[in-house]
């Protein structure tokens, strides 16, 4: 049986969802769109090259949350994301790398 707190994507059911109010916060916070990495996401499914993907889970209140990073249009970017029931994946924060976590990208 599938643990609640396991990442997962189920192809033709999973659904990917943000906060509308968290959306222009995080935008003028970070200059990302939470769409943003609803693409990165959408674009893993796909059978064509892709530029490596880095996740790490962790607890934070009681809730799983994954961190991963990827590149785009030559930038290395992190984003933050959580399941929710019913199959949703929830964007919680999409940012530029950190520094250090380039590093530790391009190390891989």
């Amino acid at each position: 049986m599938w643990d609640r707190d396991e990442f997962r994507i189920v192809f033709g059911t999973s659904e990917i969802e943000y906060n509308p109010d968290k959306e222009s916060v995080n935008r003028e916070k970070h200059g990302y769109s939470l769409e943003g990495a609803a693409q990165i996401l959408s674009r893993i499914a796909l059978p064509i090259p892709q530029p490596k993907f880095l996740f790490n889970d962790r607890e934070v209140s009681g809730e799983r949350r994954y961190e991963c990073m990827t590149e785009i249009d030559g930038k290395i970017v992190f984003f933050v994301l959580t399941m929710r029931d019913g199959e949703k994946i929830r964007i919680i924060s999409f940012r530029d790398a950190s520094k250090e976590e380039r590093e530790i990208y391009r190390s891989l």
